[in-house]
This record gives structure tokens, sequence and C-alpha cells, in this order.
């Protein structure tokens, strides 16, 4: 009511990066946030009080993307990693192979993000097991966007290219 501080907190206490660099993620009196070399944290947004600190996942940028009891989110150690939003606990997590991950969209399913240095992935969002990719020539970095109306996937490759995908598929 009066602007002034309710709460302070300080997260990252590592020498080498303390920087934040994620979007901020506010869910059911929740705050969600990723050090970018430590860890993934859940706060009570009143308090700023601590609920839980996953160190195993490491460290991140970028948005988390959410379903009902997972965050999913690409790290800083070169993966892109699930966890259980209510412990913090590891579900899965799909090692890249060329650079580090963008930050994700869903498609039906399935997480769409690109590599720094290497392919657009679709990757299964339940086991974290890879399903296709495409690769546009030196990597992406910004996160890719989806129209499941049309299901189309839009974009921008390390070339500057901009790219639309019609993405599908038939059951067997």
């Amino acid at each position: 009511k009066n602007g002034a501080l309710k709460w302070e907190k300080q997260l990252n206490r590592n020498k080498r990066f303390r920087d934040l660099d994620s979007d901020i993620l506010v869910e059911n009196n929740f705050l969600y946030v990723l050090g970018y070399d430590d860890a993934a944290y859940c706060l009570r947004a009143a308090t700023g009080e601590t609920v839980w600190k996953a160190e195993k996942g490491g460290g991140g940028y970028g948005s988390f993307l959410t379903t009902k009891n997972r965050l999913y989110f690409p790290t800083t150690s070169g993966e892109f990693v699930a966890i259980n939003k209510e412990t913090g606990q590891r579900i899965w997590s799909y090692n890249l192979k060329e650079g580090i991950a963008t930050s994700a969209s869903f498609f039906k399913g399935l997480l769409v993000f690109g590599e720094s240095q290497g392919s657009l992935l679709f990757v299964d969002a339940r086991n974290g097991k890879p399903i296709s990719s495409f690769a546009p020539g030196r990597g992406l970095l910004a996160t890719p966007t989806v129209d499941e109306t049309t299901q189309s996937i839009f974009f921008i490759s390390g070339e500057s290219n901009l790219y639309h995908l019609k993405a599908g598929w038939t059951s067997q």
C-alpha cells in the first residue's frame, strides 16, 4: 500500500556467477526462480521463505514452462530438465549435444526447444525422450513460437533466418 519493501532474499551465493537470469514464475502463492549456475528455487510469495532448492538440476536461465505438477527449464550445464513442482525432485533430464537449450514451448504433448549450436528439438514432455529434430544450421538462441491451431512452429536460426515449419505426425 505504501511502497515499502516487504521482503528481500539473497539466493545465489556462488563466487562465479550470482545472477538470476530467469523470468520469475508466480503460481498459487509461490515464486519459482533460477540461479544462473546455482539451482532452481521455490519461495513463498508472501514471506520469501524457501520451500525447496533443487541443486541437482543445476541453475538455469530463461523461462520456466509449467504443467499441473512439473516445471521444465534449460540449464547452464547443457541439459533440459523436468522437476516436480511441489518437491523440486528431478523427474528426467535431456542432455544436449550441441550447446545450451533455449526456453521451450509446448506442442501436442511435446517440448519444442532449440540448441544454441544445433537443432530444433521435439522431446516428449512425459519422459524426456527425443521424438524428432530439424537442423537449420548454426543453432537457435530464441524460444520457438508454437501455433497449435495451424500446427506451425516459428523460430529464428543463428544465421538470422526466420523459419516456419508445419509440424504433425500420424500414429502407427
